[in-house]
Protein backbone atom coordinates (compact mmCIF):
# COMPACT_ATOMS: atom_id res chain seq x y z
CA UNK A 1 0.00 0.00 0.00
CA UNK A 2 0.94 3.53 -0.17
CA UNK A 3 3.60 4.96 2.14
CA UNK A 4 1.35 7.35 3.66
CA UNK A 5 -1.60 4.97 3.86
CA UNK A 6 0.68 2.26 5.77
CA UNK A 7 1.72 5.22 8.80
CA UNK A 8 -1.70 6.14 8.70
CA UNK A 9 -2.67 2.33 10.12
CA UNK A 10 0.68 2.34 12.17
CA UNK A 11 2.37 0.29 9.93
CA UNK A 12 5.86 0.63 9.16
CA UNK A 13 6.09 0.34 5.09
CA UNK A 14 7.64 -2.31 3.47
CA UNK A 15 10.94 -1.40 1.31
CA UNK A 16 10.03 -2.05 -1.97
CA UNK A 17 11.57 -1.27 -5.59
CA UNK A 18 11.03 2.48 -6.56
CA UNK A 19 11.73 2.56 -9.82
CA UNK A 20 11.80 0.22 -12.56
CA UNK A 21 15.73 0.61 -13.13
CA UNK A 22 18.09 -3.08 -13.25
CA UNK A 23 14.64 -4.89 -14.52
CA UNK A 24 15.81 -4.96 -17.90
CA UNK A 25 17.91 -8.40 -17.73
CA UNK A 26 14.81 -9.83 -16.22
CA UNK A 27 13.19 -11.91 -18.64
CA UNK A 28 9.32 -11.59 -19.09
CA UNK A 29 6.75 -13.98 -21.07
CA UNK A 30 3.25 -13.36 -21.98
CA UNK A 31 0.73 -15.73 -22.63
CA UNK A 32 -0.76 -15.73 -25.97
CA UNK A 33 -4.11 -17.32 -24.65
CA UNK A 34 -4.74 -14.94 -21.64
CA UNK A 35 -2.35 -12.23 -21.22
CA UNK A 36 -0.81 -13.37 -18.32
CA UNK A 37 3.09 -11.99 -17.69
CA UNK A 38 5.69 -14.39 -15.79
CA UNK A 39 9.16 -13.51 -15.39
CA UNK A 40 12.27 -15.55 -15.10
CA UNK A 41 12.55 -18.32 -17.56
CA UNK A 42 9.73 -19.36 -20.16
CA UNK A 43 7.33 -21.23 -18.36
CA UNK A 44 5.79 -24.79 -19.39
CA UNK A 45 2.39 -23.75 -18.81
CA UNK A 46 0.48 -20.61 -18.04
CA UNK A 47 -1.05 -20.87 -14.42
CA UNK A 48 -4.41 -19.25 -15.25
CA UNK A 49 -5.54 -20.54 -18.48
CA UNK A 50 -3.21 -23.80 -19.16
CA UNK A 51 -1.92 -22.40 -22.30
CA UNK A 52 1.54 -23.31 -23.34
CA UNK A 53 2.02 -20.13 -25.92
CA UNK A 54 4.05 -17.69 -24.57
CA UNK A 55 5.54 -14.36 -26.16
CA UNK A 56 9.29 -13.22 -24.94
CA UNK A 57 8.57 -9.40 -24.22
CA UNK A 58 11.95 -7.61 -26.16
CA UNK A 59 12.84 -5.00 -23.58
CA UNK A 60 15.94 -3.97 -25.43
CA UNK A 61 13.59 -2.84 -28.69
CA UNK A 62 11.32 -0.96 -26.12
CA UNK A 63 14.05 0.66 -24.47
CA UNK A 64 15.47 1.46 -28.21
CA UNK A 65 12.13 2.87 -29.43
CA UNK A 66 11.74 4.72 -26.36
CA UNK A 67 14.96 6.59 -27.26
CA UNK A 68 13.67 7.10 -30.51
CA UNK A 69 10.48 8.62 -29.47
CA UNK A 70 12.53 11.62 -27.72
CA UNK A 71 11.57 12.64 -24.76
CA UNK A 72 11.20 10.43 -21.73
CA UNK A 73 9.41 11.76 -18.54
CA UNK A 74 9.73 9.75 -15.03
CA UNK A 75 6.51 10.47 -13.06
CA UNK A 76 5.83 9.11 -9.86
CA UNK A 77 2.64 6.73 -9.15
CA UNK A 78 0.21 7.07 -6.43
CA UNK A 79 2.41 4.62 -4.27
CA UNK A 80 5.64 6.33 -4.59
CA UNK A 81 6.56 4.39 -7.78
CA UNK A 82 8.45 5.98 -10.71
CA UNK A 83 7.63 5.02 -14.04
CA UNK A 84 9.04 6.23 -17.14
CA UNK A 85 6.50 7.68 -20.02
CA UNK A 86 7.60 8.81 -23.80
CA UNK A 87 6.13 11.92 -24.86
CA UNK A 88 4.58 10.26 -27.84
CA UNK A 89 3.25 7.18 -25.46
CA UNK A 90 1.43 9.99 -23.21
CA UNK A 91 -0.27 11.31 -26.03
CA UNK A 92 -1.91 8.27 -26.78
CA UNK A 93 -4.06 9.20 -23.42
CA UNK A 94 -5.65 12.12 -25.24
CA UNK A 95 -7.83 9.71 -26.88
CA UNK A 96 -9.61 9.08 -23.09
CA UNK A 97 -11.54 11.61 -21.49
CA UNK A 98 -9.90 14.37 -19.32
CA UNK A 99 -10.40 13.96 -15.83
CA UNK A 100 -11.29 10.37 -13.65
CA UNK A 101 -11.31 8.38 -16.88
CA UNK A 102 -7.63 9.51 -17.97
CA UNK A 103 -6.23 9.34 -14.65
CA UNK A 104 -7.38 5.78 -14.21
CA UNK A 105 -6.45 4.11 -17.63
CA UNK A 106 -3.13 5.78 -16.82
CA UNK A 107 -2.50 4.31 -13.38
CA UNK A 108 -4.10 0.86 -15.32
CA UNK A 109 -1.19 1.28 -18.19
CA UNK A 110 1.71 2.01 -15.58
CA UNK A 111 0.61 -1.15 -13.62
CA UNK A 112 0.84 -3.72 -16.82
CA UNK A 113 4.05 -2.16 -17.73
CA UNK A 114 5.25 -2.68 -13.74
CA UNK A 115 4.27 -6.28 -13.81
CA UNK A 116 6.29 -6.90 -17.37
CA UNK A 117 8.92 -4.77 -15.88
CA UNK A 118 9.44 -2.29 -18.82
CA UNK A 119 12.27 0.04 -18.99
CA UNK A 120 9.61 2.76 -20.47
CA UNK A 121 6.45 2.70 -21.51
CA UNK A 122 6.60 3.79 -25.51
CA UNK A 123 3.65 4.71 -27.72
CA UNK A 124 3.09 1.01 -29.06
CA UNK A 125 2.83 -0.09 -25.74
CA UNK A 126 0.51 2.10 -24.70
CA UNK A 127 -1.39 2.05 -27.53
CA UNK A 128 -1.85 -1.78 -27.33
CA UNK A 129 -2.86 -1.80 -24.11
CA UNK A 130 -5.49 1.25 -24.29
CA UNK A 131 -8.29 -1.16 -24.57
CA UNK A 132 -7.67 -3.58 -21.46
CA UNK A 133 -6.90 -0.47 -19.39
CA UNK A 134 -9.81 1.72 -20.30
CA UNK A 135 -12.69 -1.33 -20.69
CA UNK A 136 -13.03 -1.65 -16.63
CA UNK A 137 -12.82 2.24 -16.15
CA UNK A 138 -15.15 2.53 -19.07
CA UNK A 139 -18.08 0.54 -16.87
CA UNK A 140 -18.88 3.02 -14.38
CA UNK A 141 -18.97 6.11 -16.47
CA UNK A 142 -22.33 7.29 -18.25
CA UNK A 143 -23.27 7.62 -21.49
CA UNK A 144 -21.83 10.53 -23.36
CA UNK A 145 -24.34 10.98 -26.55
CA UNK A 146 -23.35 11.56 -30.04
CA UNK A 147 -22.01 14.56 -31.89
CA UNK A 148 -24.47 16.56 -34.59
CA UNK A 149 -23.19 15.80 -37.80
CA UNK A 150 -21.98 18.92 -37.99
CA UNK A 151 -19.63 18.45 -35.87
CA UNK A 152 -18.27 17.65 -32.11
CA UNK A 153 -16.70 15.41 -30.10
CA UNK A 154 -13.83 15.75 -27.75
CA UNK A 155 -11.19 17.51 -26.90
CA UNK A 156 -7.52 16.49 -25.86
CA UNK A 157 -5.90 18.58 -28.92
CA UNK A 158 -7.26 16.15 -31.55
CA UNK A 159 -9.01 17.74 -34.88
CA UNK A 160 -12.77 17.27 -34.60
CA UNK A 161 -14.11 14.91 -36.63
CA UNK A 162 -17.47 15.45 -38.50
CA UNK A 163 -19.77 12.37 -38.32
CA UNK A 164 -22.33 11.88 -41.35
CA UNK A 165 -26.05 11.27 -41.08
CA UNK A 166 -25.68 7.37 -41.83
CA UNK A 167 -22.62 7.36 -39.21
CA UNK A 168 -25.12 8.39 -36.43
CA UNK A 169 -27.33 6.56 -37.70
CA UNK A 170 -25.88 3.17 -37.07
CA UNK A 171 -24.22 4.38 -33.85
CA UNK A 172 -28.02 4.69 -32.68
CA UNK A 173 -28.44 0.98 -33.84
CA UNK A 174 -25.72 0.21 -30.54
CA UNK A 175 -27.77 -0.15 -27.28
CA UNK A 176 -27.82 3.18 -25.85
CA UNK A 177 -25.31 3.71 -22.48
CA UNK A 178 -22.07 2.95 -21.71
CA UNK A 179 -21.83 0.52 -24.29
CA UNK A 180 -22.74 3.24 -26.80
CA UNK A 181 -20.17 5.31 -25.40
CA UNK A 182 -17.48 2.16 -26.04
CA UNK A 183 -18.49 1.69 -29.75
CA UNK A 184 -18.06 5.77 -30.26
CA UNK A 185 -14.57 5.69 -28.80
CA UNK A 186 -13.56 2.89 -30.59
CA UNK A 187 -14.87 4.36 -33.95
CA UNK A 188 -13.03 7.84 -33.30
CA UNK A 189 -9.85 6.13 -32.37
CA UNK A 190 -10.12 4.04 -35.97
CA UNK A 191 -11.33 6.88 -38.03
CA UNK A 192 -7.88 8.89 -36.45
CA UNK A 193 -5.72 5.59 -37.00
CA UNK A 194 -6.90 5.30 -41.04
CA UNK A 195 -6.79 9.20 -41.17
CA UNK A 196 -10.60 9.50 -42.12
CA UNK A 197 -11.44 12.99 -42.78
CA UNK A 198 -15.29 12.46 -41.86
CA UNK A 199 -16.88 9.15 -39.82
CA UNK A 200 -19.06 7.64 -42.67
CA UNK A 201 -20.83 4.51 -41.91
CA UNK A 202 -17.91 2.49 -43.45
CA UNK A 203 -15.20 3.82 -40.84
CA UNK A 204 -17.81 3.02 -38.34
CA UNK A 205 -17.99 -0.32 -39.13
CA UNK A 206 -14.75 -0.51 -39.21
CA UNK A 207 -13.97 1.20 -35.71
CA UNK A 208 -17.02 -1.38 -34.31
CA UNK A 209 -14.72 -4.15 -34.61
CA UNK A 210 -12.31 -3.43 -31.78
CA UNK A 211 -15.66 -2.11 -29.65
CA UNK A 212 -17.09 -5.86 -30.12
CA UNK A 213 -15.35 -7.29 -27.33
CA UNK A 214 -15.95 -4.25 -24.67
CA UNK A 215 -19.75 -4.88 -25.88
CA UNK A 216 -19.60 -8.58 -25.28
CA UNK A 217 -18.57 -7.99 -21.99
CA UNK A 218 -20.73 -5.37 -21.31
CA UNK A 219 -24.34 -7.29 -22.80
CA UNK A 220 -23.99 -9.61 -19.25
CA UNK A 221 -25.19 -7.13 -17.49
CA UNK A 222 -28.41 -6.23 -19.68
CA UNK A 223 -31.59 -7.66 -19.94
CA UNK A 224 -32.41 -10.54 -22.92
CA UNK A 225 -33.46 -7.90 -24.71
CA UNK A 226 -30.92 -5.36 -24.55
CA UNK A 227 -29.21 -8.82 -25.58
CA UNK A 228 -30.94 -9.42 -28.29
CA UNK A 229 -31.42 -5.75 -29.50
CA UNK A 230 -27.49 -5.42 -30.06
CA UNK A 231 -27.07 -8.65 -31.26
CA UNK A 232 -29.07 -7.82 -34.54
CA UNK A 233 -27.27 -4.39 -34.56
CA UNK A 234 -23.76 -6.64 -34.99
CA UNK A 235 -25.33 -9.43 -36.81
CA UNK A 236 -23.56 -10.17 -40.75
CA UNK A 237 -26.22 -8.63 -43.25
CA UNK A 238 -27.84 -10.63 -46.08
CA UNK A 239 -27.63 -9.75 -49.53
CA UNK A 240 -29.74 -6.71 -49.83
CA UNK A 241 -28.68 -5.63 -45.99
CA UNK A 242 -31.88 -5.94 -44.52
CA UNK A 243 -31.73 -8.30 -41.62
CA UNK A 244 -28.40 -10.07 -40.15
CA UNK A 245 -27.98 -14.10 -40.63
CA UNK A 246 -26.98 -14.82 -37.83
CA UNK A 247 -24.75 -12.83 -34.79
CA UNK A 248 -21.30 -11.79 -35.33
CA UNK A 249 -18.43 -14.48 -34.14
CA UNK A 250 -17.00 -13.38 -30.41
CA UNK A 251 -13.79 -11.59 -30.26
CA UNK A 252 -12.33 -12.49 -27.01
CA UNK A 253 -9.45 -9.59 -25.41
CA UNK A 254 -6.37 -11.76 -26.46
CA UNK A 255 -8.08 -12.36 -30.11
CA UNK A 256 -8.16 -8.19 -30.58
CA UNK A 257 -4.99 -7.94 -29.25
CA UNK A 258 -3.29 -10.45 -31.90
CA UNK A 259 -5.53 -8.69 -34.16
CA UNK A 260 -3.58 -5.24 -33.84
CA UNK A 261 -0.58 -7.18 -33.53
CA UNK A 262 -1.08 -8.43 -37.55
CA UNK A 263 -2.01 -4.72 -38.12
CA UNK A 264 1.35 -3.51 -36.84
CA UNK A 265 3.56 -6.27 -38.26
CA UNK A 266 2.05 -5.95 -41.81
CA UNK A 267 2.88 -2.60 -42.62
CA UNK A 268 6.03 -3.55 -43.83
CA UNK A 269 3.58 -5.36 -46.96
CA UNK A 270 0.22 -4.10 -46.55
CA UNK A 271 -1.12 -0.81 -45.35
CA UNK A 272 -2.53 -1.29 -42.16
CA UNK A 273 -6.22 -0.84 -43.00
CA UNK A 274 -6.12 -3.01 -45.55
CA UNK A 275 -4.40 -5.96 -43.55
CA UNK A 276 -6.76 -5.38 -40.79
CA UNK A 277 -9.60 -5.77 -42.80
CA UNK A 278 -7.90 -9.03 -44.45
CA UNK A 279 -7.39 -10.61 -40.91
CA UNK A 280 -10.77 -9.38 -39.20
CA UNK A 281 -13.07 -10.84 -41.93
CA UNK A 282 -11.28 -13.92 -42.79
CA UNK A 283 -11.70 -14.65 -38.62
CA UNK A 284 -15.64 -13.64 -39.15
CA UNK A 285 -16.24 -15.37 -42.21
CA UNK A 286 -14.07 -18.76 -40.34
CA UNK A 287 -16.03 -18.51 -37.15
CA UNK A 288 -19.27 -18.25 -38.23
CA UNK A 289 -19.04 -21.36 -39.52
CA UNK A 290 -17.49 -22.92 -37.21
CA UNK A 291 -18.82 -20.86 -33.93
CA UNK A 292 -15.77 -20.82 -32.60
CA UNK A 293 -14.51 -17.74 -30.43
CA UNK A 294 -11.93 -15.81 -32.06
CA UNK A 295 -9.01 -15.79 -29.72
CA UNK A 296 -5.39 -15.94 -30.33
CA UNK A 297 -5.38 -19.59 -30.65
CA UNK A 298 -7.90 -19.73 -33.28
CA UNK A 299 -6.10 -16.65 -35.47
CA UNK A 300 -2.78 -18.78 -35.50
CA UNK A 301 -4.81 -21.56 -36.50
CA UNK A 302 -6.39 -19.68 -39.23
CA UNK A 303 -3.12 -18.40 -40.63
CA UNK A 304 -1.19 -21.59 -41.04
CA UNK A 305 -4.63 -22.78 -43.15
CA UNK A 306 -4.71 -19.78 -44.95
CA UNK A 307 -0.52 -19.73 -45.66
CA UNK A 308 1.84 -17.48 -47.27
CA UNK A 309 0.54 -14.14 -48.57
CA UNK A 310 -2.38 -13.28 -45.85
CA UNK A 311 -1.54 -10.99 -42.71
CA UNK A 312 -2.44 -13.42 -40.74
CA UNK A 313 0.38 -16.26 -41.50
CA UNK A 314 3.67 -16.20 -40.07
CA UNK A 315 5.02 -17.38 -43.26
CA UNK A 316 4.31 -14.06 -45.32
CA UNK A 317 6.85 -12.44 -43.48
CA UNK A 318 9.43 -14.58 -43.80
CA UNK A 319 9.68 -14.33 -47.27
CA UNK A 320 10.83 -10.92 -49.41
CA UNK A 321 10.23 -10.87 -53.37
CA UNK A 322 10.43 -8.19 -56.00
CA UNK A 323 8.54 -8.33 -59.25
CA UNK A 324 9.76 -7.25 -62.36
CA UNK A 325 7.63 -4.62 -64.56
CA UNK A 326 6.95 -7.39 -67.06
CA UNK A 327 5.28 -9.61 -64.37
CA UNK A 328 3.55 -6.57 -62.78
CA UNK A 329 2.37 -5.88 -65.61
CA UNK A 330 0.97 -9.33 -66.68
CA UNK A 331 -0.74 -9.31 -63.34
CA UNK A 332 -2.88 -6.79 -63.65
CA UNK A 333 -4.37 -8.04 -66.72
CA UNK A 334 -5.99 -11.02 -64.50
CA UNK A 335 -9.45 -10.41 -62.71
CA UNK A 336 -9.03 -7.44 -59.95
CA UNK A 337 -10.57 -9.94 -57.10
CA UNK A 338 -7.96 -12.53 -57.88
CA UNK A 339 -4.63 -11.07 -58.60
CA UNK A 340 -3.98 -11.07 -54.28
CA UNK A 341 -4.07 -14.37 -54.40
CA UNK A 342 -2.22 -14.75 -57.68
CA UNK A 343 0.58 -12.58 -56.11
CA UNK A 344 0.64 -14.93 -52.97
CA UNK A 345 0.53 -18.19 -54.95
CA UNK A 346 3.37 -17.64 -57.24
CA UNK A 347 5.36 -16.21 -54.48
CA UNK A 348 4.95 -19.29 -52.36
CA UNK A 349 5.81 -21.76 -55.41
CA UNK A 350 9.09 -19.74 -55.90
CA UNK A 351 10.18 -20.21 -52.29
CA UNK A 352 9.17 -23.93 -52.27
CA UNK A 353 10.81 -24.29 -55.46
CA UNK A 354 14.26 -22.30 -55.19
CA UNK A 355 13.08 -19.79 -58.18
CA UNK A 356 14.81 -16.53 -56.51
CA UNK A 357 13.57 -13.20 -54.95
CA UNK A 358 13.06 -11.71 -58.26
CA UNK A 359 9.51 -12.80 -59.85
CA UNK A 360 9.56 -12.70 -63.69
CA UNK A 361 7.06 -14.06 -66.01
CA UNK A 362 8.67 -16.88 -66.09
CA UNK A 363 8.37 -17.83 -62.20
CA UNK A 364 4.66 -17.18 -62.89
CA UNK A 365 4.29 -19.61 -65.49
CA UNK A 366 4.96 -21.67 -63.15
CA UNK A 367 2.64 -21.52 -61.15
CA UNK A 368 -0.06 -20.94 -63.48
CA UNK A 369 0.64 -24.24 -65.28
CA UNK A 370 0.24 -26.00 -62.18
CA UNK A 371 -3.20 -23.77 -61.78
CA UNK A 372 -3.57 -25.04 -65.30
CA UNK A 373 -3.80 -29.10 -65.06
CA UNK A 374 -6.15 -28.66 -61.85
CA UNK A 375 -8.48 -26.62 -64.14
CA UNK A 376 -8.70 -28.25 -67.19
CA UNK A 377 -9.39 -31.53 -65.39
CA UNK A 378 -12.09 -29.61 -63.41
CA UNK A 379 -13.87 -28.17 -66.77
CA UNK A 380 -13.63 -32.09 -68.17
CA UNK A 381 -15.82 -32.90 -65.54
CA UNK A 382 -18.37 -30.26 -66.28
CA UNK A 383 -20.89 -28.04 -64.05
CA UNK A 384 -22.70 -29.58 -61.31
CA UNK A 385 -25.54 -27.45 -60.99
CA UNK A 386 -27.73 -25.34 -63.18
CA UNK A 387 -25.90 -21.65 -64.20
CA UNK A 388 -27.98 -18.37 -65.22
CA UNK A 389 -26.92 -16.84 -68.88
CA UNK A 390 -24.96 -14.08 -67.48
CA UNK A 391 -23.46 -15.82 -64.79
CA UNK A 392 -22.15 -18.28 -67.26
CA UNK A 393 -21.03 -15.74 -69.05
CA UNK A 394 -18.79 -14.14 -66.88
CA UNK A 395 -17.18 -17.56 -65.58
CA UNK A 396 -16.17 -17.99 -69.65
CA UNK A 397 -14.38 -14.65 -69.19
CA UNK A 398 -12.46 -15.98 -66.43
CA UNK A 399 -8.37 -16.96 -67.36
CA UNK A 400 -8.56 -20.27 -68.33
CA UNK A 401 -6.22 -21.94 -66.09
CA UNK A 402 -8.47 -20.67 -62.76
CA UNK A 403 -11.65 -21.14 -64.79
CA UNK A 404 -12.15 -24.75 -63.30
CA UNK A 405 -11.31 -23.55 -59.88
CA UNK A 406 -13.35 -20.97 -60.35
CA UNK A 407 -16.60 -22.74 -61.17
CA UNK A 408 -16.30 -25.70 -58.36
CA UNK A 409 -15.98 -22.86 -55.66
CA UNK A 410 -18.72 -20.65 -56.78
CA UNK A 411 -21.20 -23.68 -57.21
CA UNK A 412 -20.03 -25.33 -53.57
CA UNK A 413 -20.55 -21.71 -52.21
CA UNK A 414 -23.87 -21.43 -53.68
CA UNK A 415 -25.09 -24.99 -52.35
CA UNK A 416 -23.84 -23.66 -48.63
CA UNK A 417 -26.10 -20.52 -49.39
CA UNK A 418 -28.74 -22.79 -50.00
CA UNK A 419 -29.23 -22.10 -53.67
CA UNK A 420 -30.29 -24.32 -56.57
CA UNK A 421 -28.96 -22.72 -59.36
CA UNK A 422 -25.75 -19.97 -59.86
CA UNK A 423 -26.76 -16.88 -60.50
CA UNK A 424 -24.88 -13.44 -60.85
CA UNK A 425 -26.07 -12.53 -57.27
CA UNK A 426 -24.02 -16.14 -55.93
CA UNK A 427 -21.37 -14.94 -57.80
CA UNK A 428 -21.00 -11.60 -56.28
CA UNK A 429 -20.76 -12.81 -53.01
CA UNK A 430 -18.40 -15.29 -53.57
CA UNK A 431 -16.04 -12.58 -55.26
CA UNK A 432 -16.99 -10.37 -52.50
CA UNK A 433 -15.99 -12.62 -49.56
CA UNK A 434 -12.56 -13.71 -51.19
CA UNK A 435 -11.88 -9.92 -51.52
CA UNK A 436 -12.76 -8.89 -47.99
CA UNK A 437 -11.21 -12.13 -46.16
CA UNK A 438 -8.37 -12.88 -48.94
CA UNK A 439 -9.13 -16.65 -47.46
CA UNK A 440 -9.86 -18.37 -51.04
CA UNK A 441 -9.05 -21.91 -49.41
CA UNK A 442 -11.76 -23.95 -50.58
CA UNK A 443 -10.78 -27.17 -50.13
CA UNK A 444 -14.18 -28.52 -48.65
CA UNK A 445 -15.45 -28.03 -52.05
CA UNK A 446 -12.43 -30.18 -53.55
CA UNK A 447 -9.62 -27.95 -54.30
CA UNK A 448 -7.11 -26.26 -53.07
CA UNK A 449 -5.29 -22.76 -54.12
Amino acid sequence: MPEHAARAMGVEPAKVRATMAGSEGVETWVCRRCGRPSRGGQPDACPVCDGTGFQRVDKAAIAAAATREGDVEEEVAFDGFKVKWTAEAKEILNRVPKGYERRRVKARIEKIARVQRLPSITREFADANLDEAYAPVAEIVGDQGFPSPSGGGQGGGEATLTWTDDAVERMERVPAGFMRMLARTKVEEFARKIRAESITRDVVEGGLVDARLMMDQALKAHSPEVVKAAIQAHGHPNGNGSKPLEPSPGWTEDGVRRLNEVEIQAQEKFEPARARELAQHAAESRAARTSEAINAAFLERLGIKIGYGHPLSPKTFEHHFTWTPEAEARLQNLPSYCRELSRWRVEWTAAQKGLGPVITPEAMDVKFEMWDEVSQALQARGRSMPWDSDAAGRLENMPDFVKGQVMQAIEGNARELGQERVTANVMDTVIHKWIETGDFHEGRYGFRA
